[in-house]
């Protein structure tokens, strides 16, 4: 899982690498949003993992989950017009501390409770593994692929 998730950081990486600043804040890309608009998303949401991941293993239920299921379109909205203005290298550094962290909290879990469907009620039956993978792995798979078919 863990080389996976490297995988696919290195992918957007690199695909985010060979574009010009300008390529990177030009609006209505991807939607209506730049790509650095989908790397501060990504950010956020890798974020919001690491913080359930915390909160699975301090024994509490994460106070947002049930949002980020039902309602992400409202927190994606959200999210953009939180970061819409900051500045590239910001959203970028912010990216890589949130996949820092994300990997360091999974180093501390084992694999039988990652990957326990009945330990976790409030993943509606997802396992642990299977939420990060969601959440980070196959989001950035997506993203990364909406931005190499920009052909910039």
């Amino acid at each position: 899982m863990i080389a996976t998730i490297n995988r696919e950081r290195e992918n957007l990486e690199h695909v985010i690498g060979a574009l010009t600043p300008g390529q990177v804040t030009e609006p209505d890309q991807i939607g209506t949003w730049s790509v650095k608009d989908v790397v501060a998303h990504l950010a956020i949401w890798t974020s919001r993992c690491v913080t359930v991941l915390f909160n699975a293993e301090q024994g509490q239920d994460p106070e947002d989950i049930d949002a980020m299921f039902d309602r992400y379109d409202a927190l994606n909205a959200e999210d953009y017009q939180a970061q819409k203005e900051r500045p590239f290298d910001r959203v970028l550094a912010d990216y890589r501390g949130a996949q820092r962290q994300l990997l360091r909290r999974l180093d501390a879990w084992k694999e039988d409770v990652l990957f326990d469907k009945a330990r976790f009620h409030w993943l509606r039956g997802k396992c642990m593994g299977e939420f990060v993978m969601l959440l980070v792995t196959d989001h950035e798979a997506e993203h990364c692929k909406e931005i190499r078919q920009l052909g910039l």
